[in-house]
């Protein structure tokens, strides 16, 4: 009886999650959309005063193939974007009271499965580079993810990683986006190919944030003046692949505004933290332009 108990116990442990942060381009781009060219990522951020500002993240579970892939911004302490192959829909969001950390970032020696922020640190130098709870804990604002639980399924807790996350509105996190969100799920889900179909057409999204100019956790992190969101799908009517996009000012404005893939990337390169890049900001690497003109999947202002 006790060497089964044993192996219930064994089975039932729930799978480990993982963080690494990655040192190579190519190593990032497996995560991202393939296409015709190859894998094919929004554009790496370089900044030439801060050579090492910008940190490739891969967010994943134990034997699972990169869940999702963050651009971080150790000076803002918050992601650039979040890439992610879409594997689930759900109407369904949490509230959570443990949210977690990168350990790598912060020390290269810290552990690749990411953990609790807890006392004492479990890593040397803890939030040199990175948000922690205290900087969230009396601002006003929500820890808003990029990557939405909502996509999230099985690997729920790797979108729980404050790598992942951004101060967001909290009209705007808990109404108006994520109305946003579920919508472009019930478009997808309805006309969109999906991974499980056919592997080779899966679903791609990137989500971002485009800094501003307020900081909390005393002057620590950076409030984003915007989100934005793309995706990318094979249209099985169409049988093409179409993108749409969607910015939304990081306030209560209660506006999220629908837009083409070009106009998001227009709009986009226009912002200084991407016009002083090496090269112009791209989503799909120039792939995935064709709009869904015909269909209006989600827009609000206050009326």
């Amino acid at each position: 009886m006790g060497f089964v108990c044993g192996m219930l116990i064994l089975l039932t442990l729930p799978a480990l999650d993982l963080t690494v942060v990655l040192t190579s381009k190519p190593q990032f781009e497996l995560y991202c959309l393939r296409s015709p060219k190859g894998h094919v990522c929004p554009t790496i951020l370089f900044d030439p005063t801060n050579p090492n500002r910008y940190k490739m993240i891969s967010q994943q579970r134990e034997n699972h193939s990169g869940t999702f892939v963050t651009l971080y911004d150790t000076r803002n302490r918050i992601p650039v974007f979040s890439s992610y192959h879409i594997q689930f829909f759900s109407e369904v969001t949490e509230a959570r009271s443990t949210w977690y950390i990168e350990p790598q970032l912060d020390d290269p020696r810290g552990g690749s499965y990411y953990q609790k922020p807890q006392y004492p640190p479990p890593v040397q130098n803890l939030g040199i580079l990175q948000a922690v709870d205290e900087d969230y804990e009396g601002s006003g604002y929500d820890k808003g993810q990029l990557l939405s639980v909502v996509h999230a399924d099985t690997d729920a807790n790797t979108t729980f990683t404050l790598t992942n996350t951004v101060p967001m509105d909290r009209g705007l996190n808990q109404v108006w986006w994520r109305d946003m969100e579920l919508a472009v799920n019930k478009y997808m889900d309805n006309n969109c190919t999906k991974g499980g179909q056919d592997v080779q057409r899966p679903l791609f999204a990137v989500t971002g944030a485009v800094p501003g100019g307020r900081m909390i956790g005393k002057g620590r992190v950076n409030v984003p003046e915007y989100l934005w969101t793309a995706f990318c799908c094979h249209d099985k009517m169409l049988r093409q692949w179409v993108s749409k996009a969607h910015l939304a000012p990081n306030d209560n404005s209660e506006t999220v505004l629908e837009m083409s893939l070009r106009e998001l990337e227009m709009i986009l390169n226009e912002q200084t933290v991407y016009s002083q890049n090496y090269e112009p900001f791209v989503i799909f690497g120039e792939e995935c332009y064709t709009d869904i003109n015909s269909t209006h999947i989600y827009s609000h202002q206050r009326i």
